[in-house]
């Protein structure tokens, strides 16, 4: 019984920290945003936090293209 008990307190433990490490990771992605939309708010075309993460994960991919372009 006590291993039943150990294993439950353990895995609600486990939890916890899941969903802590969860609400302070969307805390922070969206104190980002919201920093860039009041510093950036006066330029042409706004920097948003989605447009660098979309330019982001778009460079290896458009490095990987011109890398197979090159090697023809």
């Amino acid at each position: 019984m006590d291993a039943i008990t150990r294993g439950t307190v353990d895995g609600l433990y486990l939890l916890l920290n899941i969903v802590a490490l969860l609400i302070v990771l969307v805390a922070l992605v969206s104190v980002v945003a919201i920093s860039l939309a009041l510093i950036l708010t006066q330029t042409p075309s706004p920097l948003t936090l989605v447009l660098i993460l979309v330019v982001a994960a778009s460079l290896p991919a458009a490095g990987w293209v011109a890398y197979r372009l090159w090697a023809l």
